[in-house]
């Protein structure tokens, strides 16, 4: 039966190879209409299909952030709750100001250890952002079957999910755009990120 079916789709493909015989020179197409769609056919590519679960699953349990989770997590277990004693953020390096993800670093190193009050003291979103790296981590642990079904959620929902993620995004470059401005006025604001 699959072969039947690769046959039928090997020989359509054959088929739409053949070539075409040319117009007659100086000739207009058949119709105008003939003439706007091929235009509109090569003017428009097809949006690439996210594959399932769609955009937001595939930010979430992608390869790369899950990889990229699993190697958060485990140094914020070896960490220690207070830093590394020098600044990681290149951005706070060059302005002395910290960006959206300053903090986030000692929040995830707090809720290895156990310390949550802490870990929101550095960073709000910290507990969201590491829940996430369980669940990519979780996912990829669980197996395919279980993936499937993850990404399946996420299909039938595709328009909440898309909602609670950009909301989440959204919230979190205000926040850091927040606390940005208020150290830009008063220094003393968030010694501690």
């Amino acid at each position: 039966m699959v072969q039947a079916a690769l046959r039928d789709t090997v020989s359509g493909v054959d088929a739409s190879l053949e070539p075409m015989s040319p117009p007659a020179e100086g000739a207009a197409p058949a119709s105008a209409s003939d003439a706007g769609e091929a235009t509109a056919t090569l003017a428009k590519p097809k949006k690439k299909d996210p594959g399932p679960g769609g955009p937001v699953f595939k930010a979430l349990f992608g390869p790369g952030t899950t990889y990229f989770s699993i190697a958060a997590l485990a140094a914020s277990v070896v960490m220690p709750t207070t830093g590394l004693g020098f600044v990681l953020c290149w951005f706070k390096n060059l302005t002395g100001l910290p960006c959206p993800g300053c903090g986030l670093t000692r929040s995830f190193a707090c809720i290895s250890h156990l310390h949550f009050g802490e870990a929101l003291h550095y960073h709000p979103f910290g507990p969201i952002i590491y829940a996430v790296a369980l669940t990519s981590v979780a996912a990829k642990i669980a197996g395919e079957a279980r993936r499937a079904r993850l990404a399946a959620l996420f299909d039938r929902h595709r328009r909440l999910a898309s909602a609670i993620y950009w909301s989440l995004v959204g919230s979190f470059i205000a926040y850091g755009l927040v606390r940005l401005a208020l150290v830009a006025h008063d220094p003393t604001l968030f010694s501690h990120v």
